[in-house]
C-alpha cells in the first residue's frame, strides 16, 4: 500500500475546506458580479480546480511523515503536474490490452497550458527556486506552475475559513461564533458533495454563486446536523492522527497502517445518518447532547485521547475485524456468543455512596437505549464491572418483573482485557 495515500475521510474533509477557502478567496478578490459559469470543480481535474476567467487545478497533499517538508516527497507529484499540465500528451491503444490506452508526454509544450498548483500542509525546507534541482524539462515559468506550502494547514485552515468568510462578508463586527456557523455549514455542504462524488462517481460543478449563496443565506445557529458534522470530523481526525508516521517497511506497522486505513474507508462509505447513529448509539449511550446548548457542549462530547486510547486501540490490535456499522465484535465460545462493543468510555466511579449511584444512572442511559439490548461487555478504558453488579443497579428501575429476566445484562471491560479475550483464538 502506497505511503501517499491520504487519510480517507478526513483527509478529504481537509481537501474540500482548503478548496472551498480558495474559492471564497477567488470570490473575495473577483467582487460582487461574478459570471454564473464561474465555478469550483470537486475531483474533476486533480483534487479540485477553479474555473473564472482561466482555468487553475490544485493538487492537495497532507502528508505528516517525517520526510514531509522535503522536496524529494513531493517529486514526482510536481513533475506528473507539469507533464499533464504544461506538456502536450499523446495517447495510443495498449496493443497488450485493448481497453487501456498508454500515455506519454511529448516535449512540445500545449498550445493553451493549464496553470497547475501543489498545496502541501508542510512547509517545504528545501524548496529549490524555479526547481532549479530538477530535470530541465520541469524547471518551467512559475505562471503555469505554483507551490503553496504550509499556507492552508490543518491546524489552521478553519481559521482560514473564517478569514476569508469575513472579508467576503466585509463586516469587521461578526462575532467568532456566527463565523464558525457558516464555517461549519459551508464546511457541510462542501463535505457532502465529496461524499456523493465517491458514493455516484457523479461530477459535479459547484457555481462561485451558489457558494454566496451558502454564506448569505446560512442561518446564525449550531444547528444539530451541523453538531453531528463537526463531532464526525473529531472522530476521524483522531482515528487518523499520526497514520502517515508508521513505517510501511516493517510488517507488523504495516497491517496496523492497513488496518487503519481500512475502518477509515469503511467509515467513508457509511451514509450520514448511519456514522451518526454510530457515534450517538453505539460508541456513546451513556451520553446525551445538550439541545438546548449545542454549540458550547459538543466539543467535550467526544474525547480525541478517548477515542485513540479505546477506539483506535481497539481497531488497530484486535485481530478480527469489527461490525464497522457498529464498532462491534462477536466472538465464540462453545456454544455461547458474546458481543464486545466499544465504547468512547473514561469514566470511573468511586466505591462510596455517591458514586454507586452515579454509576447506577450511567447503567440506566445504556439500558435505556435500544441498540444496546443485545450487547454482553462494553469496552472502556477502564472501567471493569461484572454483569451481577450491572444487574444489581438495573433491578431497580425493573422491578424485578418479566423485562428484567428477558433482559441480557451487560457488563463492562477495559481494552486490555478485551484485546486479551477477543485474540484468545483457544476459544474462538
Amino acid at each position: 500500500m502506497s505511503t501517499d495515500a491520504t487519510p480517507s475521510w478526513s483527509g478529504y474533509i481537509f481537501q474540500g475546506e482548503v478548496a472551498l477557502c480558495k474559492a471564497i478567496e477567488t470570490i473575495v478578490s473577483l467582487g460582487d458580479d461574478i459570471p454564473d459559469n464561474y465555478c469550483l470543480k470537486l475531483e474533476e481535474d486533480e483534487d479540485f480546480s477553479l474555473k473564472t476567467d482561466c482555468f487553475e487545478v490544485f493538487q492537495v497533499k497532507a502528508y505528516l511523515s517525517n520526510d514531509s517538508a522535503k522536496i524529494s516527497k513531493y517529486r514526482p507529484v510536481i513533475e506528473e503536474l507539469i507533464n499533464k499540465y504544461y506538456y502536450s500528451k499523446c495517447a495510443k491503444i495498449n496493443l497488450t490490452d485493448n481497453r487501456k490506452k498508454i500515455i506519454t508526454y511529448s516535449l512540445r509544450v500545449r498550445k493553451k497550458p493549464i496553470k497547475c498548483s501543489l498545496i502541501t500542509h508542510k512547509n517545504i525546507t528545501d524548496y529549490p527556486k524555479n526547481l532549479s534541482t530538477f530535470n530541465k524539462r520541469f524547471q518551467i515559468n512559475t505562471n503555469y506552475f505554483n507551490t503553496i506550502d504550509g499556507v492552508y494547514t490543518l491546524e489552521n485552515i478553519n481559521q482560514k475559513l473564517k478569514d476569508s468568510i469575513r472579508a467576503y462578508l466585509n463586516n469587521p463586527n461578526l462575532i467568532d461564533s456566527d463565523l464558525e456557523d457558516k464555517v461549519s455549514y459551508c464546511s457541510k455542504k462542501i463535505c457532502d458533495i465529496v461524499k456523493k462524488r465517491h458514493s455516484t462517481k457523479v461530477k459535479e460543478s459547484i457555481k462561485l454563486n451558489t457558494i454566496k449563496k451558502w454564506i448569505n443565506d446560512s442561518t446564525i445557529s449550531f444547528t444539530e446536523e451541523i453538531c453531528w458534522f463537526e463531532i464526525t470530523k473529531i472522530f476521524l481526525n483522531s482515528i487518523s492522527d499520526g497514520v502517515d508516521d508508521y513505517d510501511l517497511t516493517n510488517a507488523e506497522e504495516l497491517e496496523i497502517y492497513n488496518k487503519i486505513q481500512k475502518s477509515l474507508c469503511e467509515f467513508e462509505n457509511l451514509s450520514n445518518v448511519d456514522m451518526v447513529n454510530l457515534l450517538k448509539s453505539y460508541l456513546s449511550p451513556h451520553k446525551k447532547l445538550e439541545n438546548n446548548n449545542l454549540r458550547n457542549t459538543y466539543g467535550s462530547f467526544i474525547d480525541n485521547e478517548t477515542v485513540k486510547s479505546v477506539i483506535l486501540k481497539g481497531i488497530k490490535r484486535i485481530k478480527v475485524n469489527p461490525i464497522y456499522k457498529r464498532l462491534q465484535y462477536v466472538k465464540t465460545n462453545g456454544e455461547n456468543l458474546n458481543r464486545y462493543q466499544l465504547l468512547i468510555h473514561n469514566n470511573e466511579f468511586d466505591n462510596d455512596t455517591a458514586g454507586k449511584k452515579a454509576f447506577q444512572k450511567h447503567c440506566e442511559m445504556i439500558y435505556n437505549n435500544p441498540n444496546t439490548k443485545d450487547i454482553d461487555y462494553f469496552i472502556t478504558k477502564g472501567l471493569s464491572k461484572e454483569k451481577e453488579e450491572v444487574k444489581s443497579r438495573l433491578l431497580e428501575i425493573t422491578d424485578g418483573g418479566n423485562e428484567a429476566e428477558d433482559f441480557n445484562y451487560f457488563g463492562f471491560k477495559t481494552i486490555d482485557t478485551s484485546i486479551n479475550e477477543l485474540n484468545d483464538e483457544d476459544n474462538n
